[in-house]
């Protein structure tokens, strides 16, 4: 049986507490901004469990820091942990 999961990159999510974390943002920010269309949306991992998907995260911090330091150049990449 061939997997079909070799050439999928991997996908890793944070729980609200990460991502509140990396953001500094508290969770009624977070969601405003979803609401608002400025944020990555939450995914549903089953149940009432929801997480985000770190690379979206990732570009979101560094989105935010491009527009406040033009001049730095910032590039992230996200990494699969």
């Amino acid at each position: 049986m061939i997997s079909t999961m070799q050439n999928t990159p991997a996908v890793r999510f944070l729980r609200l507490p990460e991502v509140k974390l990396i953001t500094g943002l508290r969770k009624t920010a977070i969601y405003e901004r979803i609401k608002n269309g400025t944020f990555p949306t939450s995914i549903p991992l089953g149940g009432r469990a929801v997480g985000w998907i770190e690379s979206e995260i990732i570009k979101w911090v560094a989105d935010r820091v491009a527009e406040a330091r033009p001049t730095l150049g910032l590039q992230v990449q996200a990494t699969a942990a």
